[in-house]
């Protein structure tokens, strides 16, 4: 998560932390139902933003192109097609990345 990211997170948080605070207050909630509910929104956020941010991050697509800006490094990704299933080997990230043009050190090699 870069900076900007962090940032556009907070600045969310603050927009719509403070009207809904105090439209909870004018609909009679306490002070300790607000502290409840801050609460139970710090237990739950932080991990749900990072579960979110988790699977738009890591997929292959993303990790082989992580991969192939290595300097020298070369990824190889198997295409050949599975006697078993008749589908290919890879996953369909993968095959993605292989053609992808920004991403010319991902290269397709059939065992």
């Amino acid at each position: 998560m870069n900076q900007q990211q962090i940032e556009g997170i907070i600045r969310w948080l603050l927009a719509t932390g403070g009207p809904l605070g105090s439209m909870l207050i004018s609909k009679g909630a306490s002070a300790d139902t607000l502290n409840q509910i801050t609460a139970i929104a710090l237990a739950v956020v932080p991990p749900l933003i990072a579960l979110v941010w988790g699977q738009i991050r890591k997929t292959d697509k993303q990790l082989l192109g992580a991969a192939s800006k290595v300097a020298g490094a070369e990824v190889h990704v198997d295409t050949s097609v599975s006697l078993a299933t008749g589908q290919p080997v890879a996953s369909p990230g993968a095959i993605a990345a292989v053609n992808d043009n920004k991403l010319p050190n991902v290269v397709a090699k059939a065992a």
